[in-house]
Order: C-alpha cells, then sequence, then structure tokens
C-alpha cells in the first residue's frame, strides 16, 4: 500500500521546530507515509534546495533564510499541522491553508466574475486573487464564495441567488468595487457597503472602510490590523516612477486600484508616459512603442500587472526579467503548432500547477484537468501515478514531457522538439520550475554592449544535453543608503534579507541576457545612491549615460585601455592638484620629457604584464558581476573581458565546469588556465576587506593554479564531460596540447545552415581552432555534391544537424561525403586531435 507521502522530499526547518518541541514526531510522519526527510538549520541556501530536489518545507515559521527563493521555486511551505492532517485524511491537505505566512487577506476566498465585465480588469482580478490567498473558478460552483458583478440581471446573478436561495449556500454577489479596494487597502473589506442588494459604496460614492475595520468578525479585525502594518512598512517600488500601460484595458476604478497598490509599495505613478522619467513598465503584451523604448532603455525595468501582485505581497522588489515567465509582458498571439493541442498535468500541485496552465493556455493549447486518448501531451512530475500509467499502457501516442519542456517553448516563444533527453526526464533532473525566465536575446532588444550568443544557451537540441539552473547570488542591500554597497556583495552573499530591491533568484539565462539585466540593475541603482565620494563619482561616471557605457565596454576587452582609463581615475582623484602643477610648469627641457616617457612606457608595461586576462561562462549560479566588482578586479591586475577577442588573448576561463559555450570553446584555442567561479570570489571578498589590495598581494594570496577546475570538480567528471578516458586530468592535457589552436589546421568543412546556434556561430568557433576553409550549405535532397568543399583526396566532410539535415545526408552518403554531427567538432577539441567519424556520422 502506498503511502501519503511516497517520493515526496521533506526539507524540515529543525532549529524553528525544536523550540517548539521534539522533531522526531514529524520525522516518524514523514518516514511511515512513505517520504523522506531532510533536516536543516533556519540558514538555508537556495543551492541546497534545488539540489537535494526539495519537495515540500516543514516549518512553523516563515522567516529563515530561503523563504523568498522557495516562493519563487513554487516549493510548498507548511506547517508540521499539515502532516498530521494529511496522513489523518490519508490524502495531502491543501497546503496553502497550512501556511506559516500571516494569513493573505483573500484567504478563503473563491470568486467568480461575470462576463458583463471588462475583459481586461477580469483577467487581472482573478490573478490579483490568487496572488493574494484566495481562490477562482470562471464557472459559480458550491465552493463560490463571491461573485463580482456589476448588475443582478446577468446570468451568473440569476444562478447565483437561485443557488442561494435553494441550497443554502452563502455566495455573496458584489461589486468589482470591493475587490478594487481590497486591492488598494490590503485587506479583506466588509462586503456589505458592496452587495448589489444595497450598494451603500454606488449611493455614497465612496467605500465605506471604517465598517470593515471596526465591525463585525474578530478573526478579520485581527488580520487586517496586521495587514495595515505590514502594508506601512512596503518600500519596494521607493523613489520609482511606474507607468501602467493601456493595453490592458483597464476600468478608471480598477485602474485605480492599482495605482493605489503602487503608491503603497512607495512607488510613483506615472500617467502620461515619458521615456525619461519611466523606471517600471507595466505591460500586458510584448508590442508597441512603448515597450519597445522602455524594453531597450537599461534603466527601465518591464513588467506585467502579476508582477507587481508580486512586489506587493513578498515586499520586495525582484527584477521582471530575473523573475518568472509570466512576470514579464506576453505576446499576444499563440504559438500556431500549440493551436489545438491538449495538455493534461500530473504530480505538480498548487501554485505549480496553476503556473503551468496558465503558460500552456497563454501558448495556444488547452489544458485539461483529466486526461483521455484525445490528449497530445501529458506533463508528468515523476514516472508514476494514474495517469503516467495510463499513457504507457493504454495511450502510447500521448507524449510524456516535464515542465522544463513547457517553460523552455514559453522562454523561446517556439515549439520545442517534445522528444529531446532533457524534456521526458523527471522534474527533479532538470531545473526546478519557475526558475526558466524569457530570453532576452530573441525580444530584439539593440543592446549597444551586447554581447555575442552563447552557443549551450542559444541552442535547444544538441547542444543543451544537461541544462543547469542558474541562480544569482542574492543582493544583501539592507537600508536604502546601502545600495552601493549590497550591489558590490552581491556576488559573493549566500543569502539576502526580504526587504531587499535587487533580485533574489536568477533563473536560467544566456549570457546576454545576465548582461541586459545586470545593465538594467545597475541603473536603478545608481539612482538610488547618494552622497558619494570624489573617487566614487570618478569610479563611476562611466555609468551615468549610454554613451559611457559603451565605452567601458569597449574598455572592458582590452587591457591598455582599461589601464589607461585606471591610471586617468587614479591621477583624477589622488593627484589632481599635483597633475595641475605639473600641467602649469613651462620651460621643461626635452630630455626631461623623454625620461618621463620613458618611465611612462615602462610603467605601462609592468602593468600591462601584471594583469591577468580571464573571461567568465556559465557562472551566473555562482557569481554575478557588478560594475563595480569589474573595476575593484581591473585595479588588483584582473582584467575580466567581456567576449572573446582574438587580438586580446585571454589568459583564463572562469567556469563552474567544463562547458560547450561559445567562450569556452573559443578561448581553449589561446587560454593557459580554466579557474573556478571561486577564484573571483575570494579575490572580491577580500578587496572588500582590505580595500587598499593591490595586485602583488593578490598573485600572493590567490595563486591563480590553487583555484584549477580540477581541484573543485572531480578529474573523472571532468574527463567524462571532455570524454577523455585517462586518469589525469584531460583539462591538463588539452591546455598544455602542442597543437592548441590548430586541431582544424589544413581541413576544409561544409557547415549546414540547420546546424544549433546558426552556421556563422559555428563557423567563428573552428575558425579559431585553425580551420582553413569553410563553406556554408543548405541542405537538401537535390543538393549537387559537387558545390561542395572537397579536400585533397575529393572527399566532403559535411557538419550537420543530426535530425534536420536526415534526408538529404542520405541523398549524399557515398564514400566521397562524410556528415557528422556538432558532438565530432567538440569532442576533437577537447581531445586536441580529429577523432574517428564513425562514432559521430549521421546516417
Amino acid at each position: 500500500m502506498s503511502g501519503v507521502f511516497d517520493a515526496v522530499v521533506f526539507l524540515l526547518i529543525q532549529d524553528f521546530i525544536e523550540a517548539e518541541s521534539s522533531t522526531s514526531w514529524v520525522q516518524d510522519i514523514i518516514k511511515r507515509n512513505g517520504g523522506r526527510c531532510i533536516c536543516s538549520t533556519s540558514d538555508i541556501s537556495h543551492k541546497a534546495l534545488q539540489e537535494n530536489d526539495i519537495s515540500h518545507i516543514i516549518s512553523p515559521r516563515y522567516d529563515f533564510s530561503g523563504y523568498s527563493q522557495a516562493l519563487s521555486m513554487m516549493i510548498p511551505i507548511t506547517t508540521p499541522i499539515w502532516l498530521q492532517d494529511s496522513e489523518s485524511a490519508s490524502q495531502k491537505k491543501n497546503y496553502r491553508l497550512y501556511s506559516p505566512q500571516p494569513v493573505p487577506f483573500m484567504d478563503k476566498v473563491v470568486v467568480c466574475i461575470a462576463n458583463n465585465l471588462p475583459e481586461g480588469d477580469k483577467e487581472m482580478m482573478y490573478a490579483g486573487v490568487r496572488a493574494f490567498g484566495g481562490q477562482y473558478l470562471d464557472s459559480l460552483s458550491r465552493y463560490t464564495t463571491h461573485l463580482i458583478s456589476l448588475d443582478l440581471s446577468n446570468n451568473k446573478s440569476v444562478l447565483a441567488a437561485n443557488i442561494r436561495k435553494k441550497e443554502n449556500l452563502k455566495i455573496q454577489i458584489v461589486l468589482p468595487h470591493w475587490l478594487d479596494d481590497c486591492f488598494k487597502q490590503q485587506r479583506r473589506l466588509d462586503e456589505k457597503p458592496y452587495l448589489l442588494s444595497d450598494p451603500v459604496t454606488l449611493r455614497t460614492g465612496k467605500p465605506n472602510y471604517e465598517t470593515s475595520i471596526s465591525g463585525g468578525d474578530s478573526f478579520f479585525d485581527e488580520m487586517n490590523t496586521e495587514a495595515t502594518s505590514v502594508a506601512a512598512t512596503n518600500n519596494a517600488l521607493k523613489g520609482m516612477r511606474v507607468y501602467v500601460s493601456s493595453d490592458y484595458c483597464l476600468s478608471e476604478h480598477f485602474k485605480g486600484a492599482m495605482n493605489a497598490m503602487i503608491r503603497s509599495c512607495g512607488g510613483e505613478v506615472t500617467e502620461e508616459f515619458d521615456a525619461k522619467s519611466v523606471d517600471v513598465y507595466i505591460g500586458k503584451f510584448r508590442e508597441g512603442h512603448e515597450y519597445k523604448i522602455c524594453l531597450e532603455s537599461p534603466s527601465v525595468q518591464v513588467a506585467s500587472l502579476r508582477w507587481l501582485y508580486q512586489v506587493v505581497l513578498n515586499k520586495d522588489f525582484i527584477p521582471p526579467l530575473r523573475s518568472n515567465l509570466l512576470h514579464f509582458p506576453i505576446p499576444r498571439s499563440h504559438i500556431s503548432e500549440f493551436t489545438g493541442k491538449r495538455i493534461s498535468v500530473t504530480g505538480y500541485s498548487g501554485d505549480a500547477r496553476h503556473y503551468l496552465s496558465l503558460l500552456i493556455g497563454i501558448m495556444g493549447a488547452e489544458f485539461t484537468k483529466t486526461l483521455d486518448n484525445r490528449n497530445d501531451f501529458l506533463v508528468a512530475e515523476k514516472h508514476e501515478g494514474e495517469k503516467f500509467n495510463a499513457v504507457q499502457k493504454k495511450w502510447p501516442g500521448i507524449k510524456v514531457v516535464n515542465h522544463f519542456w513547457i517553460e523552455q517553448c514559453f522562454a523561446s516563444w517556439n515549439f520545442l522538439d517534445p522528444t529531446k533527453p532533457n524534456y521526458g526526464k523527471e522534474a527533479f533532473k532538470v531545473p526546478k520550475i519557475g526558475s526558466t525566465t524569457v530570453k532576452i536575446s530573441l525580444l530584439g532588444i539593440q543592446v549597444r554592449n551586447k554581447v555575442t550568443s552563447d552557443v549551450e544557451d542559444s541552442a535547444t537540441e544538441e547542444f543543451c544535453v544537461e541544462s543547469t539552473p542558474v541562480t544569482s547570488p542574492c543582493n544583501k542591500l539592507g537600508e536604502q543608503n546601502g545600495g552601493r554597497k549590497g550591489l558590490e556583495e552581491a556576488s559573493i552573499a549566500k543569502h539576502s534579507k526580504r526587504s531587499s530591491p535587487v533580485s533574489k533568484q536568477t533563473p536560467t539565462q544566456s549570457p546576454e541576457d545576465v548582461s541586459v539585466l545586470q545593465m538594467k540593475e545597475a541603473q536603478y541603482l545608481e539612482r538610488k545612491r547618494s552622497s558619494r565620494s570624489a573617487k566614487q563619482k570618478a569610479t563611476l561616471k562611466l555609468h551615468n549615460d549610454m554613451e559611457d557605457l559603451n565605452n567601458y565596454t569597449s574598455m572592458s576587452k582590452s587591457v591598455r585601455k582599461m589601464n589607461t582609463y585606471m591610471k586617468q581615475l587614479e591621477e583624477s582623484v589622488d593627484h589632481m592638484s599635483k597633475r595641475i602643477a605639473k600641467d602649469s610648469t613651462e620651460g621643461r627641457d626635452a630630455e626631461d620629457s623623454d625620461a618621463a616617457g620613458e618611465q611612462v612606457k615602462r610603467r605601462k608595461k609592468q602593468a600591462s604584464a601584471a594583469h591577468k586576462v580571464v573571461i567568465m561562462t556559465g557562472c551566473e549560479q555562482e557569481i554575478t558581476l557588478t560594475r563595480a566588482d569589474v573595476v575593484s578586479l581591473s585595479r588588483v591586475g584582473i582584467t575580466v573581458a567581456n567576449d572573446f577577442d582574438a587580438n586580446n588573448p585571454i589568459d583564463a576561463i572562469i567556469a563552474p565546469r567544463v562547458l560547450r559555450t561559445e567562450k569556452f570553446l573559443k578561448c581553449l584555442s589561446q587560454c593557459t588556465q580554466v579557474l573556478h567561479p571561486k577564484y573571483l570570489i575570494a579575490i572580491i571578498k577580500e578587496i572588500k576587506k582590505s580595500p587598499k589590495l593591490d595586485s602583488i598581494a593578490v598573485r600572493t594570496l590567490f595563486p591563480s593554479e590553487d583555484f584549477s577546475l580540477d581541484l573543485f570538480v572531480p578529474i573523472e567528471e571532468i574527463n567524462k564531460q571532455l570524454g577523455i578516458k585517462s586518469k589525469q586530468s584531460g583539462l591538463k592535457l588539452l591546455l598544455d596540447a602542442p597543437n592548441k589552436g590548430s586541431v582544424f589546421k589544413d581541413m576544409k568543412l561544409n557547415l549546414s545552415h540547420n546546424l544549433n546556434g546558426g552556421a556563422t556561430l559555428i563557423k567563428s568557433i573552428l575558425k579559431e581552432h585553425g580551420l582553413s576553409e569553410v563553406k556554408i550549405v543548405k541542405l537538401t535532397s537535390s543538393i549537387d555534391r559537387k558545390t561542395l568543399l572537397s579536400d585533397a583526396s575529393g572527399r566532403s566532410i559535411i557538419v550537420a544537424n543530426k535530425e534536420k539535415d536526415v534526408r538529404a545526408v542520405r541523398c549524399l552518403s557515398s564514400d566521397h561525403s562524410i556528415s557528422v554531427c556538432w558532438d565530432w567538432c567538440v569532442k576533437s577539441i577537447f581531445k586536441s586531435t580529429i577523432v574517428e567519424f564513425e562514432e559521430f556520422q549521421i546516417q
């Protein structure tokens, strides 16, 4: 007999429970019902939540360090009483009713909205009810507590009145003003002034807040008092100017409610659109002149109303592009391949299930609560249960996928191949639900300091055999005036205060996406800073506008330019008077001038020699550098390059593991080290302790060889990723290879235009490894082999997409042509030699 908690992994916040009683009874309930328990202190990290595949968190309190991260990952957080009641009922109870968080003001409210309300109001009212703890059903049921309507003559109002009369069910029919005012006040108001049978609100022209606060149920009185005190401290939008787009088509009254919510968080509502005076743009669709201007502006956050609800609820500013997929505007049209598809879900519950149902509907498919032979897909958290077994035994034509496929399709706004390995795995083997974000690189943003797309991130097929959730380190800003310090410490902070206005979590993102996010966050924080010292102003002078930002990005690619810039900064601040006196001195003879010039050259040469040029890739889970961090690192002899540049050699790659990204593969052609991100983490931490730290001290305290990747990742794992069978570190063999940068020397290759990531990008990678001639071809069944590049023996080697090019490859199959997949190129680079074709041949 299966247990109530079979295959459920619980995280038990042990120190909170021990403060009240022993934890043994909690562990006993979990064990005897088939679950698994992991005990932890309240100082739990986001990484621990991900790595241990936590399904539920048990805690009588909500003030543990990973609380906001758990919410964003949609992990149910509930009290030990939930375990007892679930065991007694022999089924999992609704965890939302056992939340340790203060009772949300819409708790136990089940709303239905009449069809004659504006569609924009209706959609966002439902979203608000859900966000603030309630439920909704668009059809009346015995569970409905409130019908929102403008009159008593519409069908739902008539039906609700009859149900109330015949079945004695208390369905309160209220004006939409009731919900509007609840949202404004962040409390559940007394329904009496809003009842359609006697709408006091309409007669008086104003809500009757006094009635709701002073009268009636003591439970609601207590809850409202607490909500008021908490809401008063919400400064998540303090100092920010917010514009709500007209594409939501909200009624004036409901828009007023949204504006009141913005002001309750310290924000300022901007009624007229002015790109120069907007900090946050809230819109429904990814279209329109206003949307495009704000999207391309590094200083404007672009979000949806659902994001605003979360800011109000969590009292926390989370940049929308670092939040979940629904916190950013959506496309207006559907994905054509999803239209008509029927998709059911199993194993996901609560917020996670609701989230998936919304994504499915927005993409154009139909979300079905039940499963039958008409379904096209089943989104399964685990490969078990009635629905999963039905697919295996009765309906093999239904494809089984996980949430990652749904999220990736939505993020890239494309119908991705559901048969790919990552999309068929059980949920604990892929990034947590809610950790995927919109692919910024697909939004058409014209960012002038654009970072070249990451091969692994830009591809959704061959490249992404394994995908790791990318998590932003949490920022610890504290008070408003401490913003700069918090931003600098963001890269190494493990936990965060709930009052932090910057991201708590970064879902899966490409380097280009991270670049855009960092720009927007830095611009936001720069507006918050005040009383800077002269040196701080000098350090930040490049960041005041986009033109300076471009200059900064250009400089970061060049050791020479960065050294010159840093020298100018130091001279302008620390030696200003000396330099002015020096400039005003006349009559300097030529001999002294020449000597000074030689001295300057020597200093530049020494500074250049002291510098280590590094490039980061795939590090977002470990560390995210701010501009202040980049400047600090440059001052101590470490230049962080944005992009690979063949004219400015890279000394070391900073990466948490062996990757297949563009940066990683290109830099292998010239770098001498691959270092773990802890190298930069340790140095930045020391800089904060000792601001006067210099490059010599850094090299002494943190020898780069002590941070080699193979010292942090097992050699066996590295060699497996490289495809090398050896007891030695394959990474060391690769970096010391005599033919580094010339693996494909004298070779001629044909690249299919269907290659993931784009043939042009693949070409640029292979060129860095010595490829002499390359041709991008469009493979068709009628292609003439004579048009292909051939080597000296007359043989044509084609690098093709192993799925999209199969038909064309078969037509070309002969002794004079060989078609291989991209993996052949990667393995050749990793092994520093051309590997045999057989294993990688497409047939």
